[in-house]
């Protein structure tokens, strides 16, 4: 073979090897791809005025909050967050806040929140938190203090612990 035709034979293996690795390339993109779609998380739901927000003070150490701790603060099984003493603040009884909250974090009609609140303070004396018809000011005066509000209530006071989707 002439040096030519050695070129030539160069230049078609060079161009095969490029052809296989773009390939390739393409082949593991279009897998990442599909996998990236497969497993990702589902995007996030858009925000709604009803979304229940779980707030405390500014001055809490915590920047988020279980539901499971948040109801266990709420039914006084817990008085403390995270090292801090907590004070639960409910909104006023009878209200569309309280009756959603003790429905979506305390799993609860609003008569078995009073039945439970009523067994807790015959067998221990325990009251339940006290209520507020504005949560985020009661929020807000309060260093530990922690309570909820919907998000169309909401006035950038305090810090946001958890979104409960409205």
């Amino acid at each position: 073979m002439d040096a030519m035709s050695k070129r030539k034979n160069m230049k078609r293996e060079a161009i095969e090897v490029r052809d296989t690795t773009r390939n390739a390339l393409l082949l593991i993109s279009c897998v990442a791809l599909s996998l990236s779609m497969i497993f990702a998380p589902f995007p996030a739901a858009a925000e709604s005025p009803d979304d229940l927000l779980i707030i405390a003070n500014s001055s809490a150490r915590a920047g988020s909050i279980s539901k499971a701790e948040v109801r266990e603060l709420f039914l006084k099984t817990r008085s403390s967050f995270r090292g801090s003493k907590t004070i639960p603040i409910n909104a006023a009884m009878g209200s569309k806040l309280r009756k959603t909250f003790v429905q979506k974090v305390l799993g609860m009609s609003p008569a078995e929140e009073k039945q439970y609140w009523e067994k807790q303070k015959i067998m221990g004396g325990i009251t339940p938190p006290a209520s507020f018809s504005n949560t985020v000011r009661a929020v807000f005066k309060l260093r530990s203090g922690l309570s909820y509000v919907f998000r169309k209530d909401y006035k950038n006071v305090g810090k946001i612990l958890l979104v409960i989707p409205g």
